[in-house]
């Protein structure tokens, strides 16, 4: 299929717009509002193809849909691309991402069937451990995270459509250990959504320090075993904390503030009906809300 006729189809369903870039670059990216739903389908696809332990990648291919004028992207198909990296628990690479995205989206498309292309790449669940590594214990406490590299390679994410840019959005998808074993899948970029999570989550939560620790004492209460995770910070801080006590207060209360803040967002999200942006996949589906940008 061209991509003369793709453009057409999706511009005839009002699902894009141009816009110019800071560079003074024209683009297309997706129309907002919209939804992107997931089917029960379409997440036992996600399940089956994610392995928590290692960084895995693909493309979404989503169908364009009007109803009761929402624009609707419903996931179809989960298209994942091997991942070439010598460090697969790691990081994902593809030396040709764009070009690999363009030809998995030329191949499922014809005059019947066509799709909505979207990026998305995984982290590997980090796990608490005994190491001390600070590194580790953050991306733990905090697992709804663009990195640099994500947020830097996001706005190259771009398909040729004829001259014009069409920016991909992008999805990054996780596992989070705090609390509950949980599933997420999160959109950024692509000129639809920001580029890291953390703005959003630090809007859903707006807690205050007294807040954050009744909510730390709660959660704890509600599963003694969860103290466990406490082990690795003790490891972490202890020699620390009695060398330079008031620095190392100060940090554990960061660290403590930032885990909270993620285990508020997450539970806020669970039980929304719309989540923005992000959400936890569950076994009859989900739909994701981006909000107008």
């Amino acid at each position: 299929m061209r991509y003369s006729d793709w453009a057409a189809k999706l511009a005839s369903t009002d699902f894009f717009e141009e816009q110019i870039t800071q560079e003074g670059e024209k683009v297309v990216r997706l129309k907002t509002p919209l939804l992107i739903h997931f089917s029960a389908e379409a997440v036992n696809q996600i399940r089956a193809r994610y392995d928590p332990e290692f960084e895995v990648g693909g493309v979404l291919l989503a169908t364009p849909e009007i109803q009761r004028d929402n624009r609707i992207l419903d996931v179809k198909k989960v298209v994942v691309l091997k991942n070439l990296s010598p460090t697969p628990d790691s990081s994902f690479h593809r030396p040709h991402l764009i070009k690999d995205v363009l030809n998995v989206w030329r191949r499922n498309c014809s005059h019947n069937e066509y799709y909505v292309p979207i990026s998305f790449h995984s982290h590997a669940r980090v796990e608490f451990d005994r190491t001390g590594d600070m590194t580790r214990v953050m991306h733990a406490l905090s697992p709804v995270r663009t990195s640099k590299q994500d947020q830097e390679f996001s706005g190259l994410k771009r398909i040729k459509i004829g001259r014009i840019g069409f920016m991909i959005p992008s999805a990054l998808l996780l596992q989070s250990k705090i609390g509950d074993e949980k599933t997420i899948i999160g959109f950024y970029a692509g000129g639809i959504a920001p580029i890291d999570f953390s703005e959003f989550i630090s809007k859903l939560t707006g807690k205050t320090v007294q807040e954050i620790l009744e909510l730390l004492s709660d959660w704890f209460k509600e599963d003694p075993n969860r103290k466990w995770i406490l082990v690795p910070l003790s490891v972490f801080f202890l020699i620390p904390l009695i060398l330079y006590p008031k620095q190392m207060l100060i940090l554990l209360l960061i660290v403590l503030m930032l885990m909270a803040s993620q285990l508020t967002a997450l539970s806020i999200q669970e039980g929304e009906s719309l989540p923005n942006y992000f959400g936890i996949l569950k076994k009859e589906g989900l739909t994701i809300f981006i909000p107008k940008a």
